[in-house]
């Protein structure tokens, strides 16, 4: 039990000197008027300020939202770039699947509304199929490419080429080549192709697939097209003959032979009699400004407005950043004017350019070898003068991306980002990426690399793993089952490591093509954003 206490015992009271009352004074007007007013002002100024830390919460808030947008919407402009991918996320969340025998039409094939259009994939010895497929591989339509009055395919055929007209895309022209009997196979069991017997310019309803015009064409026929211009080029009685129309302007003139095309203009060739044992057509590429025309006998380019040549010879011609011709052989790489005359030799060859935004558009990127290895190198197009030079000996060909003026590029133990116009390198994160892998690649946020995830991880970045066709992730699978490469994600900005994800197992390969993340397997192909 608790002690009792004892009733009525005497208590000290102690002044512990605070300079305090112990009580409040009884009455004392002027301190309690004193103390009131204080505390009124206090109130005043709680009421008049208690914005200002909020005002400025919201303000950070609202700033970095701004920016954010801002960020997006240079984000987006990228992307409407030729070669940038749509937005990558981490994770690989894979899209869509196809089959290899679709994929080809769905990802590349000529778009008509919410179809695609293309050459079905058939077997070597098939027959040839115009298709139109759906974003999900469903196919809407097909039509054949053959000539009734042949009896059987021949093993080995020619792919035919198909060009839309302009838009919006009514017709689309496919030149079919038919080849005659195959030679036989000699001893070594090698195969050797005949030269084409026929060919025909089939044009077709791009919506239904319905067949508008079919027109003979000289056997030995390139075909090609891009915009409103469609080219052909034939080789015959010793003549390059290459018409040009204008689909826009005149929309069946094409399939009628009797119609004047926009320009035609005849090339003699150097040797005529070579001709008659050439076994491939020439090819076709439009350019802007330009047709060129490659083949075994050589190349040409010609005005695309009129038909001029402008140029021809041995060397191989395509256009250079700058837009001037480039003419590539044994003896290097050089610029040519219009009418064909050399204008600047290159110390090299040019880069190959994955994305080229046409920024800093006087400056040809040249890679040059040297004893030390490989040099970057900026040349002035129009005077020749090098411009920078900046050593990369342990760079490797890969493709390279200029986006804003910034060469975005790879050497096997790292990545960079170059100022085209000074050559200053801006950064450089030092990883090693895969020399197996997609080349460098970007969706407009990020520079997008394949590397493995244990160099990965020396750089700082944790490996995630993507799923698998079934939908799981592939932590926990068996090792020999995992894949061993990895996709990672750098900030454009200074090369900061963002984040990376362990490609599927299935995927063996990456590439970007028309703003889709293509990941190739065994048998189908897999969109990864």
């Amino acid at each position: 039990m608790g002690r009792r206490r004892e009733p009525m015992q005497d208590v000290e009271l102690v002044d512990v000197g605070t300079d305090l009352p112990l009580a409040p004074e009884a009455e004392d007007p002027e301190a309690e008027a004193a103390r009131a007013r204080l505390l009124a002002r206090r109130r005043r100024a709680v009421r008049r300020w208690w914005p200002v830390p909020v005002v400025a919460a919201l303000a950070v808030v609202g700033t970095q939202a701004v920016l954010d947008a801002r960020e997006d919407d240079r984000v987006a402009a990228r992307q409407e770039v030729a070669g940038v991918l749509r937005t990558v996320a981490p994770g690989l969340p894979a899209a869509h699947r196809y089959s290899q025998e679709t994929a080809s039409v769905v990802l590349s094939g000529i778009p008509v509304g919410d179809l695609r259009v293309g050459v079905a994939s058939p077997p070597w010895d098939a027959a040839r199929e115009l298709v139109a497929l759906d974003r999900d591989g469903t196919q809407v339509w097909s039509t054949s490419l053959e000539d009734g009055g042949r009896a059987e395919p021949d093993v080995g055929m020619e792919y035919p080429t198909c060009v839309p007209d302009a838009e919006p895309v009514a017709t689309i022209r496919c030149l079919v080549l038919d080849r005659g009997p195959a030679d036989a196979a000699d001893d070594s069991g090698t195969w050797s192709p005949a030269a084409p017997s026929a060919a025909r310019l089939v044009a077709l309803d791009a919506a239904t697939g319905a067949l508008r015009a079919t027109r003979q064409v000289a056997p030995m026929s390139g075909w090609g097209g891009a915009g409103r211009l469609q080219v052909l080029a034939s080789i015959t009685d010793g003549t390059l003959r290459v018409s040009a129309w204008d689909t826009a302007a005149d929309r069946a003139a094409v399939d009628d032979g009797a119609a004047a095309p926009l320009w035609r203009t005849d090339v003699p060739l150097v040797d005529p009699g070579a001709a008659d044992r050439l076994f491939y057509p020439p090819g076709v590429s439009v350019a802007p400004g330009r047709v060129l025309v490659q083949g075994e006998l050589g190349s040409w380019a010609f005005d695309a407005e009129d038909g001029r040549l402008q140029a021809s010879g041995t060397d191989y011609l395509s256009v250079s950043r700058t837009g001037h011709l480039l003419a590539s052989g044994g003896r290097g790489a050089r610029l040519l004017d219009d009418d064909g005359e050399p204008l600047t030799d290159l110390p090299g060859q040019p880069l190959w350019l994955s994305v080229d935004d046409g920024s800093v558009p006087g400056v040809e990127l040249v890679a040059s070898s040297t004893a030390d290895g490989r040099v970057l190198v900026g040349v002035d197009a129009e005077s020749g003068a090098e411009v920078w030079s900046s050593p990369h000996p342990r760079w490797s060909d890969p493709a390279a991306v200029l986006l804003e003026g910034t060469l975005y590029g790879a050497d096997t133990d790292g990545l960079w980002a170059l100022d085209v116009a000074t050559g200053r390198e801006l950064w450089r994160t030092v990883v090693e990426v895969s020399g197996d892998g997609a080349s460098v690649m970007t969706d407009g946020r990020h520079v997008l690399v394949v590397a493995r995830p244990d160099a990965l991880a020396q750089a700082g970045l944790a490996v995630g793993d993507a799923p698998t066709a079934s939908g799981r992730a592939d932590a926990g699978r068996d090792p020999a089952l995992v894949s061993q490469r990895a996709l990672a994600a750098f900030a454009l900005s200074d090369g900061t490591p963002a984040w990376a994800t362990r490609l599927p197992a299935d995927v063996q390969g990456v590439w970007p093509y028309g703003g889709d993340l293509l990941g190739y397997g065994d048998s189908d192909v897999v969109v990864l954003n």
